[in-house]
């Protein structure tokens, strides 16, 4: 499933939205305990096709390098929702 949502934030409020995107996702920016990091990706929009800056959170170093040795695929490839 791939989910694709696009609000259209202030500059002046990416400071604040991005603390509070943190918080929910339990993204602690240079805590090498995180289990998330936040990276920047430029990204191009399906509708007209104009590139754009996006944040994503993808697996911190640590758990990325434990997903490596550890981890097991999803079957089918996609996660499902709990419950």
């Amino acid at each position: 499933m791939s989910i694709a949502v696009e609000r259209a934030a202030r500059p002046d409020t990416y400071e604040g939205l991005l603390a509070e995107l943190d918080r929910l996702g339990g993204c602690v920016p240079g805590d090498p305990r995180s289990l998330y990091e936040r990276v920047t990706r430029e990204v191009v929009r399906e509708a007209g096709g104009t590139a754009a800056r996006a944040w994503m959170y993808v697996a911190a170093p640590a758990v990325a390098a434990r997903l490596r040795t550890r981890g097991k695929p999803v079957e089918g490839g996609e996660r499902r929702g709990r419950g």
